[in-house]
């Protein structure tokens, strides 16, 4: 068996020790290997997204320094030997036209959904979910676009001679990553994606250095994000698992208690400036109160046409909007619209707009994302739930409530939210009275697929990493101040 894996930008270091992992696990097995790296012949990447010589120069190094645990005779693959003539005129010729983001994410070459992939990293970088289409945008954006040409057509002729059983990469949301999924899937080639799902605490080692434990597993033909078989494979686990019911049921659980209790439960912690208890000023317990729970919008914004088709509304803000319009001559309703805490320094619209929207109705309190009111304490007080995808649905699913679902989400299946297919049934949901929550079984699914430690499906690795790092955030100063790269990321946001 003949695997191709696909290193990438070195910036979360992990990523290439556990696809060496697989490398060396596959060779083990008797298995050909050959790795597949840049060199230059892209100029920018996720992490280099400046263009920087330096950082070129730099991650070239510590390449060499990780391809020193390889066996000798495993063949390493660089894009410049496979980078022709005729791919770089081929290359050379492409023009892109696009006038909306919309245009942006129907851009393909070859199979490969370049737009996606570049205006996903774009957004993650940014925030910026509706930048101004001018030659400054485009000049910077069609470089990640012509990058993915390039990677597509290396790939191309690395297909055509390795003719491998596997090709492995890590995540492939990323322009620099993207056409690796994309175009092996188009042929026919099986393609496995891979995810980091468990970050350890630190040890320390004798020599004082530090080694952290990270765990990954690995997605079958499919992005990591890919709704239905994260959502197929939260119940996989859940089945596999050989534990006694009760504990499947208590470690499910303990990710809504921790989380409640603002301890760590896989994520990052968003609630920890709350304070439990606290609710907003004139809170009116007679009123019909909802929660409405925003999303960081832009942490979905390019993943897929998954989440962008099955949308019931423009975006959250038109949502929201919409529905206090419907209600705003209805003096027995409240709404509480909880900005969500990862958006409290955006400064782009689709953020203050949410804020504006307490001066234009009366039947609705602004939650921004500093508040100190609690999110949780406003689950206890609160009718039903609104939720734009975030995982505060599935918590409140846990806690009792009903959960109405307005766009996509990973926890699409797991039957924990009612789901309407236009907005005259959201309106409906909303008046109803009485509405049931669904059972919580899903949602403790979820739980446990987090917190349960899946060392037999989850392949361990340890790294030390401390010298990594500090050489890594001293470029990202550097790169900051200006002093590396020569390209400015354009950040203005269209006008309307």
């Amino acid at each position: 068996m003949t695997h191709l894996i696909h290193l990438c930008d070195p910036w979360g270091m992990w990523y290439n020790h556990a696809l060496l992992d697989v490398a060396d696990t596959a060779y083990a097995c008797g298995d050909t290997v050959k790795i597949m790296v840049c060199d230059s012949t892209i100029k920018i990447c996720n992490s280099n997204r400046e263009e920087s010589g330096l950082f070129c120069a730099w991650c070239k190094s510590y390449r060499k320094s990780l391809f020193r645990r390889l066996p000798k005779d495993m063949e390493v693959l660089y894009y410049a030997d496979f980078y022709l003539p005729e791919n770089k005129s081929a290359v050379e010729s492409l023009t892109f036209r696009y006038d909306s983001v919309e245009a942006i994410k129907q851009l393909t070459y070859k199979n490969v959904k370049i737009g996606y992939g570049a205006f996903s990293t774009y957004v993650a970088w940014t925030r910026n979910l509706y930048p101004k289409m001018d030659d400054e945008f485009r000049n910077y954006f069609n470089r990640y676009l012509k990058a993915e040409c390039i990677a597509t057509e290396v790939l191309g002729n690395v297909l055509e001679k390795v003719r491998p059983d596997m090709v492995h990469l890590f995540n492939g949301r990323h322009f620099d990553n993207r056409p690796f999924f994309d175009l092996p899937k188009s042929l026919g080639y099986p393609v496995r994606t891979y995810e980091n799902v468990k970050r350890d605490t630190k040890e320390r080692l004798s020599d004082g250095t530090k080694r952290r434990l990270f765990s990954y597993m690995f997605f079958e033909n499919v992005l990591p994000h890919d709704i239905k078989y994260l959502c197929g494979t939260i119940k996989r686990v859940w089945d596999d698992s050989k534990l006694p019911e009760d504990n499947k049921l208590a470690i499910g659980e303990s990710f809504f208690v921790n989380r409640k209790a603002s301890r760590y439960a896989g994520d990052k912690i968003y609630t920890q400036a709350q304070k439990y208890g606290e609710l907003p000023d004139g809170f009116d317990k007679s009123k019909r109160n909802i929660a409405i729970f925003t999303s960081s919008e832009d942490e979905f914004a390019s993943i897929g046409a998954e989440y962008d088709d099955d949308k019931l509304f423009d975006s959250q803000l038109c949502g929201i909007a919409d529905i206090l319009e419907r209600f705003k001559n209805d003096a027995d309703f409240h709404f509480y619209l909880r900005v969500h805490p990862n958006l409290k320094n955006v400064k782009y619209k689709y953020h203050i707009c949410l804020l504006e929207l307490g001066g234009k109705y009366k039947n609705v309190t602004i939650i921004k994302a500093k508040d100190k009111v609690s999110s949780y304490s406003l689950l206890e007080n609160v009718e039903k739930v609104l939720v734009f995808g975030s995982t505060i649905g599935l918590e409140a699913c846990y806690w009792g409530k009903p959960v109405i679902l307005l766009c996509a989400a990973f926890y699409n299946y797991l039957d924990v939210c009612y789901k309407p297919k236009n907005a005259e049934e959201v309106f409906s949901l909303i008046v109803a009275s009485g509405l049931p929550p669904l059972d919580k079984i899903g949602a403790v699914k979820y739980g446990f697929y987090v917190m349960y430690d899946r060392r037999e499906s989850c392949k361990p690795v340890k790294i030390c990493d401390t010298k990594y790092k500090i050489l890594r955030e001293l470029f990202r100063v550097l790169m900051q101040m200006r002093l590396l790269g020569k390209l400015k990321i354009p950040l203005s946001e269209a006008e309307n």
